[in-house]
């Protein structure tokens, strides 16, 4: 049997991925109860502490904020030595805003980081996890953010070049899942007027979820084509086979 690295050179091989971007535990767990009815898998880019579950379906991974200002630490070994504290058997980062320089791999690598995802290169065809000095990157091959900028329909799973060779990591956001929102300006105009999102209740958001097709409509779409693509669901931790 192939392993999902090698499935990727010849085939596509699409990867659910989530920055939790200090959404509150609510939003992330109406993500888990789409992945849950379609037996996905997938691997949460973790800012602060989330109960998971005890699923097997679920990688926790960190989502280390490096720029200034971050409340995370006030310089990346402390921003990772917290994370990591968290989630002492993650080994996958993807930096907020994709931030990275070449400083931060060492210390990834001391607090025992095996891959990072803190780039970005849309729609691209055979992507794969490269290896830099001892840790594997790979780029993050498409976005909710990146559907709605450019103004797909989010009532369908279809990102261009989909089925081409490849891994292909999605990267989902839970406040949108849980907004279900439809577009950009959509989302700010919504934002304007609340709490900062850490504080959000579901409450306050329940009146507020968009009632036509969204990015919550497009997960649900992305968990029901997956399995039409490729053999099942996959986390980035199973990509490395570790």
């Amino acid at each position: 049997m192939s392993t999902p690295a090698e499935r990727a050179t010849a085939g596509p091989l699409a990867v659910l991925t989530f920055d939790t971007d200090w959404a509150p535990r609510f939003m992330v767990d109406r993500c888990l109860d789409i992945l849950d009815r379609a037996g996905a898998k997938a691997t949460f880019f973790c800012t602060g502490p989330y109960d998971f579950r005890g699923s097997g379906r679920i990688e926790t991974a960190l989502h280390p904020n490096f720029l200034p200002g971050s409340t995370q630490g006030a310089d990346p070994e402390a921003v990772v030595s917290g994370l990591k504290a968290l989630y002492p058997d993650a080994v996958g980062t993807r930096s907020h805003r994709y931030f990275w320089h070449v400083g931060l791999r060492p210390v990834l690598l001391r607090h025992g980081l095996r891959y990072d995802c803190s780039q970005i290169m849309p729609g691209q065809a055979h992507l794969g996890l490269a290896e830099h000095l001892g840790l594997k990157r790979g780029a993050t091959w498409w976005s909710d953010n990146l559907h709605l900028h450019h103004g797909l329909d989010p009532a369908v799973f279809d990102p261009p070049g989909l089925t081409e060779p490849g891994l292909k990591i999605l990267d989902i956001h839970p406040v949108h899942v849980c907004l279900n929102t439809p577009d950009p300006a959509w989302f700010r105009a919504t934002m304007a007027g609340l709490p900062p999102l850490p504080e959000l209740t579901e409450e306050d958001v329940a009146p507020l979820r968009h009632p036509g097709p969204g990015v919550g409509t497009w997960l649900e779409r992305a968990v029901a084509s997956i399995p039409e693509i490729q053999d099942g669901f996959v986390t980035l931790r199973e990509v490395l086979g570790i």
